[in-house]
């Protein structure tokens, strides 16, 4: 084993997990709102929960938003959410594609 399978490897790991946490952290954070709004405490901003789904929480801030049943109905939190959704998809393709293009044909696409 190389030096560089190593470091990527080791990259790999750390980026599993943190986006394992921040998906777990966002699924939370989503209950614990949920919670809030049924016993009539202060609420988590909407800001937050969108900032935890654009910052690598998006599996979690759906899941729990199905699962619990929390905000899915809310305008414009729905439309956000879903726009952040729609664009993490789109930029995860694009990496895929372009480390697939380097894999079979070796370098960038011109």
């Amino acid at each position: 084993m190389n030096v560089s399978t190593t470091v990527d490897q080791n990259a790999l790991i750390a980026l599993c997990a943190y986006y394992f946490a921040v998906n777990v952290a966002c699924f939370g954070l989503f209950a614990w709102d949920k919670q809030s709004a049924l016993l009539g405490r202060r609420r988590t901003p909407e800001r937050t929960l969108l900032t935890l789904a654009f910052i690598g929480g998006t599996i979690g801030a759906v899941v729990a938003q199905r699962a619990l049943r929390h905000k899915t109905m809310k305008e414009p939190f729905r439309t956000r959410l879903g726009l952040i959704v729609v664009s993490q998809a789109v930029i995860c393709g694009a990496a895929m594609g372009l480390a697939l293009w380097e894999i079979f044909w070796g370098g960038a696409p011109t």
